[in-house]
């Protein structure tokens, strides 16, 4: 798991449509 980045709605955890993409809808 990687530590969620400031902006990031995940908890750290890896998601298929990219990590490092701020899940804003």
């Amino acid at each position: 798991r990687r530590p969620a980045a400031p902006g990031q709605h995940l908890h750290g955890d890896p998601h298929p449509a990219g990590a490092a993409v701020p899940r804003r809808a």
